[in-house]
């Protein structure tokens, strides 16, 4: 792991500790709206956090130019819809996608049974 890579995590970590803690003074803040904002320590003991951690994040909090939402860009991945291997609708179609052919089996209907009684 090269020195690039544990910036890379300690920012990423910042940044989540950093909503973290904003999530949890907006909660005391609806609960509590007339009360004092928490000390570092009790917002600590509270999140499960160091002390060093609780004041790296409002610093990130409160740093000009940053925005702990959109700090964080993680690439989604285009998924493919799975293929209907099992042949779900029985139509011989295996490319289709599954939700497709489950839809298309829901419409269908069923076959009458011969062997059912008749009364």
């Amino acid at each position: 792991m090269t020195w690039q890579d544990i910036l890379k995590v300690k920012r990423t970590t910042n940044i989540l500790n950093a909503r973290k803690v904003r999530a949890y003074l907006d909660k005391r803040m609806r609960r509590f709206p007339e009360g004092e904002i928490p000390s570092d320590q009790s917002i600590a003991s509270a999140l499960g956090m160091t002390i060093e951690d609780v004041k790296s994040a409002k610093e990130l909090m409160f740093e000009e130019g940053s925005n702990i939402d959109t700090d964080l860009n993680f690439e989604k991945k285009e998924e493919k819809p799975k293929p209907d291997f099992i042949d779900l609708d029985k139509d011989g179609n295996t490319k289709e996608p599954m939700r497709q052919a489950a839809k298309d089996a829901k419409k269908r209907p069923k076959p009458k049974n011969p062997f059912t009684r008749k009364d």
